[in-house]
């Protein structure tokens, strides 16, 4: 877990991990913000269980909207709601989550969902979903 949200109690819904500058080591530095994201409708897709699988969500989520000619609004972010280090692995909450600008239906899996004004801590990540823990710490591995 980043030392900024280590103690630290606040309203926020979720942990948003967006696509970030990094050192040149690649790593970067879990610089954490806490943020109110606007309104927005994003399609997304729900995981349950370790946090190593969000990469592969969010591949899914992008063929997806790509197949479907859904406008990608935003870049990508992932939503994590529970903490790794207090929740067992299998009860872990997850949604990998791309804005979208135009309607579409949901169908299995992909939803679709108008996030209202959502406080979160924020940091941001640049490269493979996989490699989360770099940017996030060693408390949140599998991220």
């Amino acid at each position: 877990m980043p030392e900024a949200l280590r103690g630290k109690t606040f309203p926020a819904e979720a942990f948003i991990t967006h696509e970030r500058d990094v050192s040149s080591n690649g790593m970067a530095s879990p610089e954490v913000s806490f943020t109110t994201a606007k309104k927005m409708v994003v399609a997304y897709v729900e995981r349950r269980g370790s946090y190593a699988g969000i990469g592969e969500s969010m591949r899914r989520l992008k063929a997806w909207i790509d197949t479907k000619g859904i406008e990608q609004a935003g870049y990508p972010f992932c939503m994590f709601y529970d903490n790794p280090s207090e929740t067992p692995e299998a009860e872990l909450r997850s949604e990998a989550c791309i804005p979208v600008g135009t309607e579409s239906t949901p169908e299995g899996e992909f939803k679709l969902k108008t996030l209202g004004d959502v406080s979160a801590a924020e940091t941001r990540h640049q490269g493979r979903p996989e490699d989360f823990a770099r940017t996030t710490g060693p408390s949140s591995k599998g991220y």
